[in-house]
């Protein structure tokens, strides 16, 4: 689940005033600032610490793992089962093609 962007509107929040800041606040972990805005790291990413600034966050995620937006880990959830593939920097898992096998020595199916 991705959270959307913090900013508020001026005229939303604040009808006829311009908005005022009155606090900082550094990215937690999973997210990243830019342009004083905090992003969740997106799919198949992950952010370890606190104070992200890129969109590619801490890196992508471990290679038989796959993240959601938002991650803090490189192994945020398992792939699953021996019919799933999760190369590195995985969104969801992929299941095999019939008459493939997945196995530990290598994240690519073999035939």
């Amino acid at each position: 689940m991705s959270r959307a962007p913090q900013r508020i509107p001026a005229r939303a929040a604040y009808p006829g005033r311009a908005l005022r800041r009155a606090a900082v606040a550094i990215a937690p972990a999973g997210r990243y600032a830019y342009n004083g805005v905090a992003y969740d790291c997106p799919a198949g990413r992950f952010g370890r610490f606190a104070g992200e600034t890129r969109s590619t966050c801490s890196g992508p995620c471990a290679v038989g793992y796959f993240c959601t937006a938002g991650s803090t880990r490189a192994m945020a959830r398992e792939c699953g089962g021996p019919d799933r593939l999760c190369p590195a920097g995985a969104v969801a898992p992929v299941r095999v093609t019939p008459g493939y096998y997945t196995s530990d020595a290598s994240d690519a199916p073999h035939q």
